[in-house]
This record gives C-alpha cells, sequence and structure tokens, in this order.
C-alpha cells in the first residue's frame, strides 16, 4: 500500500506514452463538417487501387485498426454524390438505387462490376451517432435505511463471520446484499463459497465499454488494467471519466473488482480480477470506433460488460452496423486465444413502457449473453426487460433495495441499479467461471449458464419445459438466477468441452400472407429433416434466429411467435403500445435461447399476429437459423458472415424432400389445410381441412368468420431444378414448378368460371315461363319504398329509327336487389351473387323467374303462401303485357299516354280482383 503511489505514476507514464497510444487502435480524427465518411468492405486490399481509380474523388483514408476487410473513404460534402451516399444504408440500397436506374454514371457501373464480382463486400455511410446508457429507474428513498440495520438475527452473525474469514473491512459491504443476504437469505449470487475455494478472478479481465472507469478510485486502482482501455470519445489512452454524469462505468467496475480488505466502500465479486475502461457513451461515435471498442484489447481482455443499447422508451428498434456485428464475431472467434470473448449485455430498463430486448440487435446476438434482472426479494422489477434472448438473470434494484458499489469523487454509491447493475454483476461471476477452468469456450460459458441455473419464482406463468431435462425457460428470468457456486463446480468437475459449432440454415421462406384490418393470426411452416441437418453436420440446437420480413401500419401492433417440433413456444415480438412505426419488420432478426438441446428436426410454426382492427398486416416471408454444436469435429468450418448457407439448399436434393403450409386465420375461426407430404415428381393432394373455433383475446363479441387459405408450397424438387434455378436476392431459390402450378390453377379456375356464367346465361334466355330479358329493363327499388308498389311494371320499347317509348319496371325484395340485365341482352350483371346461388342450385334455368323468391333470402321476413301467389299473377299480368307490346310493335306505332295509362289501369284492375278472390279462397 505504501508503493501505491509508484504505481499510480507507472500507470500515469503508461497511459501518456506516445509509443503506447501509437500501437494501439487509434482511429484518425474526421472532419465530419466538410466530408462524408463511408466504409468499403473488401475482400482483397488491392482493390484499393481499383476502386480508386474508378472514383478518382473518393479519398482513402485508412484501413480500420483490427478489421482488415473495413476501408474508411471520404467524400467532400460539395461532391455530386455526397448526398447521395449520406443516405445510403447499405450495399443493397446502392445496388437498388442503380437498377432504377438512378445511378447510370459510368463510374457507377464500373464499381456496380466489383461488386457483382464479389470483390466489395460492402459499403456502408458512416454517420455520427450516441449510444444510449440504460435508462435510469426510479430511486426508492426508503433504500437510505440498509437492510443491515433493518435485520438483526442469525443471518447478520453469518454476515460477520464472512467479513472477519476473508479479512472485509470494507464499510458497505454489510450492505452488499447481492453477496451476502441477511434479510432474504439465500437471495445472493453465493459467492462465498466459491472465494473459499480460492477463486477470485485472478488472471481474468472484464472491460466496461461505458462512460469511462476511474481507474485512480482506491477500490479500482490496483485492479485496473491499462492495455486493455481507451477512451474514444475523446481519442485518448487515459478512460478517465470528464462529465458530472460519468459515473456509470465506475460503478459497475465495482462490482466485479472492488478492491478487497482497503476499508473503502464494498467489495467486488471478482475481487482479485482486473476491469478495463473502454469510454464510448459520453460522446458521439461512429459505428467504425464502436466496432473497434468491441474488440479493444482483445489479446488482454476476456470479457466485455455493455450495459447500453437503444432506447428503453418502447418504440426504438436498433442493429448494429454489420461492421460492429464483425468486430463481435472476431471477438468470439480469435478472443481469448480463439476460445472466444464473452460479451454480456443488459436486457434493458424498458418493461414498464412496453419494451422488449428483442427489439434490440445487441441483446437478441447469439454472441451475447444478455441479462436480465431480480431484486433483493427474488421479484422481476418492474423495469427489467424480458424476452427469449434473456439467457440469465441476476439480482439488482427493486422493492426498494439497490446495488452498494465504488463511485467516482471518492463516494460510495447505494443507488446502483437497473439492469445496467445486473449485467457487470453476471459478469464478474463470469470471471470467477473463467479463471475456474481457462479452457472454456464462449459457447461453454452459455452451455454452463444453461445447467447451473436456478429457477426462481417457480409460480411464475412464462416458465415452460424444455429440451435440457429437468431444466425450464422463461423469457422473464432466461434459464433461472446465475449461481456462482454451482456454475463454479460444474466448469471444474471434468467438464467436457463442446464440439465445435455448426449451423443450419432453412432457405427464406415468401409467405405473402396478409391480415385487414382485424384481430387475427397468420401461420407458416417448414419442415426440417434429418437428412439435411446430417448434410449441415448438425447435431443439435443452442440458439436459433429468425429473421422476418413484416408489412405494418402499426409495427407495436403485431406479435411473432415461432412453434419447435417438440412444441416449445418462443414469443419473439410481443405488442408494443408505444411503437407507431409504419415500416413494420424489415429483415429484423430475433432470437431465442428457449430451444437449447432440441434436435431441430421437425415441423418448424411461426404465427403472426395482428392485435388491432385498425391495423393491416402483410407477412412477406421469413426464415430460421439454427446454431449448435456439430456432428463431426472433422467437418467443422469456420463461420463466415457474408456467406449465405442458404445457398447449400439441401433442401433440393431428391432424397430430402419437406414442406410448408401457410394458413390465415380470425379471431373466430381457424381453418387450416393439411397437405401430404410431397417427394420429387409427386402431386400435392390436399387430404384434410379442419375448422376450430377460438375466441379472440381483445373482444368479447365474436365477428363473423372471414377465412382464407393459402396454398401449401413444397420445398421438394429433382436434381434439374437444382441445376437450372437461379437464387433470389437474399440467396434463396424460387420453386418454379410450384409457381407453374399455382398459374395452372388459376388459369382453370378462371376458365371453369367463366364457362359457368356463359351456361347460366345460355340457359336463362330460353323460352319459357321467364319473359324475354331483352325487351325489359329492370331498375331495384329500395326496401323502404311503399309495400303497395311491389310489382309495378312500365313497359317501353326503342326503335331503330329513333322512335322511343321510354318507361320503367320495378320490382322489390325487401332482402337483397335483383340482377340488373342489359337491354341489349349481350351481357348479364348479376348484383346479388347470393341470389344467384338459390336460384341455379335447384331449379332448371329456364325455369327461374326473377321474381321467385327462393327459400332462404327474406331475412326478417316470413314467406307465405300469399307472395308466392301475388308473384305467379304478376307473371301473369306480365304476359298480357308482352301480347300488348308485340301486337303494337308489329306495326311500329306509338302507343300513346293515354292508351298505355289505360294499360295499366287494367293490369292494376285485374291484379284486385285477383289477390281479392285469392282472400276470399
Amino acid at each position: 500500500m505504501k508503493l501505491s503511489w509508484l504505481y499510480n505514476l507507472a500507470v500515469f507514464l503508461w497511459l501518456n506514452d506516445p509509443a503506447f497510444a501509437a500501437k494501439v487502435a487509434n482511429i484518425p480524427p474526421k472532419d465530419f463538417v466538410s466530408k462524408n465518411y463511408f466504409l468499403l468492405e473488401l475482400k482483397d486490399k488491392d482493390l484499393i487501387d481499383s476502386v480508386s481509380k474508378i472514383h478518382p474523388n473518393w479519398s482513402y483514408e485508412y484501413q480500420v485498426p483490427s478489421l482488415d476487410s473495413f476501408h474508411v473513404f471520404s467524400l467532400p460534402k460539395n461532391d455530386t454524390n455526397a448526398e447521395w451516399f449520406s443516405q445510403l444504408g447499405s450495399l443493397d440500397d446502392f445496388e437498388h438505387n442503380a437498377e432504377d436506374h438512378q445511378l447510370l454514371k459510368r463510374e457507377h457501373s464500373q464499381f456496380l462490376e466489383l461488386l457483382h464480382e464479389n470483390r466489395v463486400s460492402g459499403i456502408h455511410p458512416l454517420h455520427k451517432k450516441r449510444l444510449v446508457k440504460r435508462a435510469p429507474v426510479p430511486i426508492e428513498r426508503d433504500s437510505a435505511v440498509s437492510i443491515f440495520e433493518r435485520k438483526q438475527d442469525s443471518s447478520v452473525e453469518h454476515l460477520n463471520n464472512v467479513a472477519a474469514e476473508f479479512q472485509i473491512n470494507d464499510p458497505i459491504f454489510k450492505d452488499q446484499w447481492h453477496i451476502v443476504n441477511t434479510a432474504f437469505p439465500g437471495h445472493d449470487v453465493n459467492v462465498v463459497p466459491v472465494w473459499r475455494m480460492n477463486i477470485t478472478g485472478k488472471g481474468i479481465v472484464t472491460a466496461l465499454i461505458d462512460d469511462g472507469l476511474d481507474y485512480e478510485s482506491p477500490d479500482l486502482k490496483d485492479n485496473f488494467s491499462p492495455e486493455g482501455s481507451w477512451d474514444y470519445n475523446d481519442n485518448r489512452p487515459n478512460p478517465k471519466p470528464m462529465l458530472e454524469n460519468d459515473y456509470h462505468g465506475t460503478r459497475c467496475a465495482g462490482e466485479i473488482a472492488a478492491a478487497k480488505g482497503n476499508d473503502y466502500c464494498g467489495v467486488g465479486v471478482a475481487y482479485d480480477s482486473k476491469v478495463s475502461g473502454i469510454r464510448i457513451l459520453s460522446a458521439e461515435i461512429s459505428s467504425e470506433e464502436e466496432a473497434v471498442a468491441m474488440i479493444y484489447g482483445l489479446d488482454v481482455n476476456d470479457i466485455y460488460s455493455c450495459s447500453w443499447g437503444p432506447p428503453d422508451n418502447g418504440r426504438s428498434m436498433d442493429v448494429p452496423d454489420k461492421v460492429v456485428r464483425s468486430a463481435m464475431l472476431k471477438g468470439i472467434q480469435e478472443g481469448r486465444k480463439g476460445k472466444g470473448a464473452l460479451y454480456v449485455f443488459a436486457s434493458g430498463n424498458g418493461a414498464s413502457r412496453g419494451d422488449s430486448c428483442n427489439f434490440d440487435g445487441y441483446t437478441n446476438s447469439i454472441y451475447s449473453l444478455t441479462v436480465s434482472a431480480i431484486d433483493y426479494k427474488g421479484l422481476h422489477p418492474i423495469y427489467s426487460e424480458s424476452c427469449t434472448a434473456v439467457m440469465v438473470s441476476t439480482y439488482s434494484s427493486g422493492s426498494g433495495e439497490h446495488i452498494h458499489t465504488t463511485d467516482i469523487n471518492g463516494k460510495c454509491s447505494t443507488t446502483h441499479g437497473g439492469t445496467s447493475a445486473a449485467a457487470p454483476l453476471a459478469a464478474g461471476i463470469y470471471a470467477l467461471i473463467l479463471q475456474a477452468n481457462p479452457e472454456l469456450t464462449w459457447r461453454d460459458v452459455q452451455y454452463l449458464t444453461v445447467l447451473s441455473a436456478a429457477e426462481i419464482d417457480p409460480f411464475d406463468g412464462t416458465w415452460q419445459d424444455s429440451a435440457v431435462e429437468g431444466r425450464k425457460y422463461s423469457p422473464k428470468y432466461g434459464w433461472g438466477k446465475i449461481d456462482a457456486e454451482k456454475m463454479v463446480k460444474m466448469a471444474q468437475n471434468n467438464w467436457t468441452l463442446l464440439k465445435p459449432q455448426s449451423w443450419y440454415y432453412m432457405p427464406y421462406q415468401i409467405t405473402d400472407l396478409s391480415i385487414s384490418n382485424e384481430v387475427a393470426e397468420v401461420q407458416d411452416s417448414f419442415t426440417v429433416t434429418a437428412e439435411i441437418l446430417k448434410k449441415f453436420n448438425f447435431e443439435r440446437i443452442e440458439q436459433i434466429t429468425i429473421t422476418v420480413d413484416i408489412n405494418s401500419g402499426k409495427r407495436g401492433a403485431v406479435e411473432v411467435d415461432i412453434v419447435s417440433p417438440g412444441g416449445i413456444v418462443s414469443p419473439l415480438a410481443v405488442r408494443r403500445g408505444h411503437d407507431q412505426d409504419k415500416l413494420g419488420f424489415r429483415k429484423w432478426t430475433f432470437s431465442s435461447v428457449a430451444h437449447w438441446g432440441e434436435t431441430g428436426e421437425g415441423t418448424w410454426i411461426i404465427k403472426v399476429r395482428n392485435t388491432e382492427d385498425s391495423n393491416a398486416i402483410n407477412f412477406r416471408g421469413w426464415q430460421l437459423r439454427a446454431f449448435g454444436e456439430c456432428i463431426d469435429p472433422a467437418l467443422a468450418k469456420r463461420f463466415d458472415m457474408n456467406e449465405d448457407y442458404s445457398k447449400l439448399n439441401f433442401e433440393n436434393d431428391e432424397s430430402a424432400s419437406s414442406n410448408t403450409t401457410s394458413t390465415i386465420m380470425t379471431e373466430s375461426q381457424v381453418q387450416t389445410l393439411t397437405q401430404t407430404k410431397v417427394t420429387s415428381g409427386s402431386t400435392a393432394i390436399a387430404s384434410e381441412s379442419t375448422t376450430t373455433t377460438t375466441s379472440s383475446k381483445d373482444s368479447d363479441e365474436e365477428k363473423a368468420p372471414s377465412t382464407s387459405i393459402v396454398p401449401t408450397k413444397n420445398i421438394s424438387s429433382t436434381s434439374t431444378t437444382t441445376a437450372t434455378a437461379t437464387p433470389e436476392e437474399d440467396g434463396s431459390y424460387p420453386h418454379t414448378d410450384n409457381s407453374k402450378h399455382y398459374i395452372g390453377y388459376f388459369s382453370a379456375l378462371t376458365l371453369a368460371g367463366f364457362l359457368f356464367l356463359l351456361y347460366i346465361f345460355k340457359n336463362r334466355r330460353k323460352p319459357g315461363r321467364a319473359r324475354r330479358r331483352e325487351d325489359f329493363e329492370f331498375d331495384i327499388i329500395r326496401p323502404d319504398d311503399d309495400e303497395s308498389s311491389r310489382f309495378e311494371f312500365d313497359d317501353s320499347e326503342s326503335s331503330d329509327d329513333g322512335d322511343e317509348h321510354s318507361g320503367q319496371s320495378h320490382g322489390r325484395r325487401r332482402d337483397s336487389d335483383f340482377g340488373v340485365f342489359d337491354e341489349d341482352a349481350t351481357s348479364l350483371n348479376i348484383t346479388d351473387t347470393k341470389l344467384s346461388k338459390d336460384t341455379t342450385s335447384s331449379k332448371d334455368p329456364a325455369e327461374v323467374s326473377e321474381f321467385d323468391l327462393g327459400n332462404s333470402h327474406l331475412t326478417g321476413y316470413d314467406i307465405s303462401d300469399t307472395i308466392i301467389r301475388d308473384a305467379k299473377h304478376k307473371e301473369s299480368d306480365e304476359s298480357r303485357i308482352l301480347d300488348a307490346k308485340r301486337k303494337y310493335g308489329g306495326v311500329k306505332q306509338h302507343i300513346d299516354a293515354t292508351e298505355r295509362s289505360n294499360l295499366v289501369s287494367a293490369s292494376a284492375a285485374s291484379d284486385s280482383t285477383t289477390s281479392t278472390s285469392d282472400e276470399e279462397h
């Protein structure tokens, strides 16, 4: 302790050594005022000269440190293409704009040639952005009274014994209930037994990617790693906090590595481990700087603790740029001498705002260990976000208590909390695990987490059985709460390392299922066979990702589930009431760890629900990707993010056929169409159709059924198809045979409908009781007209020489309108399809009158014999009118108004007499 000033001096000289600054991943400053910057992802560094020749106005800046394939270029702000580059989102946007003929300049055409030759893997604009610390949680003021002061019993004696055993004189140790919980014994990380095994984190370094780290703090100075530290906000090696609110990283670091027995604040769970500070949250940075920060000191740092992400507001959705994802991939492939660095992320503090961590592209990465929070009573805090990417939960603030730890400015914190505190606490436990077994890979640590986590709150409804024997999973708690002793013992006791990673990519499925303005659900399914998994060298699942393409007028109204062949359900997207975004999910990727241990063989079902009847969605497509343990380590490969493994397309092999079905289900009806499994050269046969009634979650009233069936897509083809099919933009292959079937089915249906209408038209013109329709035109009388005018006629006729008789024929039914027929008898316009079905189903068309009331369509009225007889008498009157028309029509004379009036009067009188006679009978 007396030589601490020498240590501080050495650190100061180290951090300010120009030679040290030169050899680290230093990024040159950028002039965002006068230049636009962008990244080119090049497979060969020699392409820089080719690109510069094509675009002499592109200035090459430098290669991104530690990411050899990414190179920074710039353009002057006044360049003709500057605005376009500032709006560019990705390589896909570049090609799309070019295809739309917006960029037809010679240099763009030449550049596209490089793209299509696969020599340029990507183009990414660089913008300034600010990463967001996890949202603060409310501070409950009763936490000022510590548990120690409120609780006096045998558990306090245990706490005193631990302090004496490990010579802990740190003043707030008694308040660090996450280490020894005296109020609710057992609700802590159970780290004391690990200390007794002399496992304290020695030799392990955790980097806090945060807002800085006070390396001069008495609790951290002896455990600070300058080699793994850098400040990307001020571009310097010294990560010391500079702003008034730069306390977050220091508090998190204290949870991990605060020194023991120095009579200052508290103790870290891995108090002999070291911590680095990587400062990125205190100012704007670019994706390039963020990416380099994720792998800074990769030869030094073993764990990266990240308590930040998109805003926890229930509206935001963000994914790290490709350069950042590439950096994380490099970290798990090359960190810890190839065993993989650990990335620990806080799940988020937006649950009270309806947020979910599956809308966060950092926490739902398969490379992240996502941590949610529980409080000192073992309860789930209202702020802690849930999702199927959550791996484990551990302790943080809630129920009036917080995490007690080191702070900046010579203080100790009593108000640290949120999932921001849960993530570094888990990172400290992982430091103990890596000391216990340094040979563990990043995937071994994840698997140990699955097997060792302790189930908590067992009566919570989110728990469900898993494929791992004796284990359950919950999106709220992950695989349970972290237990340091249990995990360390598993890691030490003859732990067998996992075989290398393998993966399976399902071909991208185009669904095109829609729901318009109703609460309903659509489904699609895909069958994965054992033969296909074997071809992918895939043994069992560890994690899955689901990429979806869904258009929606309100993104927050969409819910998405994936159901495994074993019946395990992963709720991927949950309803977010504050999310009003109109773009939906554009190739958004969800993830789930709930299917750990499943083989993946069988039918996977994806369900997309519309939860608001004012919203409309179009489920355009999806793709499942499974990551897990390989079958044969000798066949293992190195994963390449740029490779679309669905292009292997083993599904096209004749020996490995599979099928999918798509179904639309409303809130009141579920109608599915099951098809037999189709092999190469066979025909799809609809074998079963079932109907099930369900109730709406959002309405007590059952709506009228509205169901649509989407034809089954058969993912099977012959070797000929494999040879001739060309990949789509997303890498999947179109099923051309099936598309031809759909065209044929549609053509046949159209032809059949045309012949049916022609048959009706021809037969309804046959002579018989029905009058000649070419002589009459019918107008519709509204149902609220006078009942006495039910059937009235006024005959009219026009001649070729211009003589006209104007008049109308009227008819009415209470329930529906009649058909309207053209005067030239060349077309038939049916305005009531229900009437058309009834009048042609049981009678010969020639015998059907326009006034035949049928037997089912007088809704709300009784059909009496009087009405039927009345209709028949009207037909008789009509026949007399026809005779009169023929008589006068033969000599082509006009019927004057008087004669027509007499004719109508005579008809009315006859009608009255006949009706009276019928009533008497």
